[in-house]
């Protein structure tokens, strides 16, 4: 999951070498966000497994948004950058819609997982046998 969640931001900061260390806001915010949504789903694996699935689905959206919001415009602000990934035939573009669909697609899977733990029956077969 570490390298999972860390993955996109190791992908940013290959793309920018030489440059890497200009973009070191960009990298720093995304490393905090990064540690927080890690962080997050670790817990939820170890107590509430069924939330995973809908919480990667919303970091991938935090993250897709992030790197809209300030680290496209920072590529984009360095044209060395630029000259480089073109060169290469390399995009750094996220579809905003991808963005969209994939926090849908999180808030969907979490209602589920929360409606089904609230549906299924409380576990009483410890207790069957308390009237002896």
């Amino acid at each position: 999951m570490w390298i999972g969640g860390f993955g996109w931001l190791i992908g940013f900061s290959l793309v920018t070498i030489p440059d890497t260390l200009l973009f070191w806001r960009p990298i720093a915010g995304g490393a905090v966000l990064t540690l927080a949504g890690v962080l997050v789903m670790e817990r939820a694996a170890l107590r509430a497994p069924r939330y995973l699935a809908g919480l990667i689905a919303l970091f991938v959206a935090v993250a897709g948004a992030y790197w809209i919001a300030v680290c496209e415009p920072a590529v984009a602000a360095a044209p060395e950058v630029v000259a480089r990934l073109r060169r290469l035939r390399a995009s750094t573009h996220v579809p905003p819609a991808f963005v969209w669909v994939a926090g849908v697609v999180g808030v969907i899977q979490l209602l589920w997982a929360w409606r089904r733990s609230r549906s299924e029956p409380p576990d009483v077969a410890p207790h069957f046998l308390d009237w002896l």
